[in-house]
């Protein structure tokens, strides 16, 4: 299932919280958003749901019924609010409801989920009850165009922020490799090393690499 939607929404809710094991929690947030949109965008969930909800004239079938609410999500989408520029990364459309109105219209509400980055924390909260132009699409794969390269994905990008402190620091060229030797991607000093890392520096690094990508990949220097 694919879902792309560009146009006006309002931000009903952001929700923040915290994933994962005790001792690797991470930051996560669902913004919950509303919308009224062609039911053009009910054809990539089913290619018969349009004519089930609506007649020919655009009216729905059932007046009095209750939103519709579909099971399933879409992840690895690209979301974008140009007003705010802002750009989200990784993120899943899920918690789809939909309700028929006139003129082949719907309701939409659905969520996104995503692990804010940097200050998009704070950015998300300032959208928190506002109706912004939203740009949702599928991400594109920023390592390679090749349907075997791993997507990049929020544990990806905080992975090459730390591989990227190391090589500055230790002046090392470093490779990423999946299981099977194949090379994923290759970080560059972009600065002239200061001091060489600690062990321990260098064991917490070792334990990011394997985070985003399949196998039990390994670093070349």
């Amino acid at each position: 299932m694919t879902f792309s939607f560009y146009g006006s929404a309002h931000v009903e809710h952001v929700n923040l919280r915290k994933e994962g094991a005790a001792d690797i929690k991470h930051l996560a947030c669902d913004v919950k958003l509303s919308t009224i949109t062609s039911s053009d965008v009910l054809i990539p969930f089913s290619p018969t749901l349009r004519d089930l909800l609506f007649t020919d004239s655009g009216s729905p079938r059932v007046p009095n019924m209750k939103p519709l609410g579909l099971e399933g999500s879409v992840r690895h989408l690209r979301c974008r609010l140009p007003a705010w520029k802002l750009e989200l990364l990784d993120v899943e459309a899920k918690k789809f409801t939909f309700l028929p109105i006139e003129g082949h219209r719907v309701e939409m509400v659905f969520s996104l989920g995503l692990e804010p980055q940097s200050n998009e924390t704070a950015r998300l909260a300032e959208i928190l009850g506002e109706t912004v132009l939203i740009e949702i699409g599928v991400e594109a794969d920023l390592l390679s165009e090749e349907p075997a390269a791993a997507k990049v994905t929020a544990e990806a990008k905080r992975a090459a922020r730390e591989f990227q402190k190391l090589a500055d620091r230790d002046g090392a060229t470093m490779t990423f490799m999946d299981g099977k030797g194949k090379p994923l991607a290759t970080i560059a000093p972009k600065k002239r090393a200061a001091t060489r890392p600690s062990k321990a520096e260098k064991a917490a690094a070792e334990q990011v690499i394997a985070w985003p990508y399949p196998g039990e990949p390994t670093l070349r220097k």
